[in-house]
């Protein structure tokens, strides 16, 4: 049969939050298009799905600190582990992208900025605006399953959807609005890492 591999688990998991946040992104425009349209019925199943699709991510996440908490086994043959040929292509190396804390500030920041809350669109424009000269260029290409857009503005969504979690933003805002709270006009006070 051959010889056997060790399980890249850790690899999986970063496809599996890469595929998730593909489909997140996916659905989200999907939103964006049928509001467009009228279709206010497909946008509402469509928003409901991706609540779940990102619910369902923080549970991802959490699992995956939980792997990466446990002991490592120890290897008999201590050779190096050959890189896998048949490694997905949509895979991104961990560190290759900015880190969804790196838009936490500049969120909160384009927030107080924008008067405490502002639709999507002028707040990502901030976002970009700061980053702009730290993104990496895998941050400014589009993710492989939408065209459209580029995966920064996917990561800031998911950052938004963390951020929100913490309490640094608000639950309650309008439909494509964000809100700052007073948790995170604390966090930007805090000094940075």
């Amino acid at each position: 049969m051959g010889e056997s591999r060790q399980p890249d688990v850790a690899g999986a998991f970063a496809l599996l939050l890469d595929e998730m946040e593909a489909e997140w992104a996916r659905l989200s425009s999907g939103v964006k298009k049928a509001m467009e349209a009228g279709r206010t019925d497909e946008a509402h199943a469509l928003v409901d799905r991706a609540k779940g699709v990102g619910e369902l991510r923080q549970k991802v996440v959490e699992v995956q600190r939980l792997w990466l908490k446990m002991p490592r086994t120890v290897r008999k043959d201590r050779r190096p582990r050959p890189a896998q040929a048949d490694a997905p292509a949509s895979r991104l190396p961990r560190g290759v992208r900015t880190p969804e804390q790196a838009y936490y500030r500049p969120i909160l920041q384009a927030l107080v900025e924008l008067g405490g809350q502002a639709r999507v669109d002028p707040v990502l424009q901030a976002v970009y605006a700061q980053l702009k000269p730290t993104l990496r260029p895998v941050d400014l290409e589009c993710m492989p399953s939408d065209r459209d857009m580029p995966r920064w503005r996917y990561r800031a969504r998911w950052a938004r959807h963390d951020m929100l979690k913490r309490g640094l933003v608000a639950s309650d805002s309008p439909r494509g609005v964000w809100a700052i709270t007073e948790q995170g006009r604390a966090y930007l006070q805090t000094p940075e890492d």
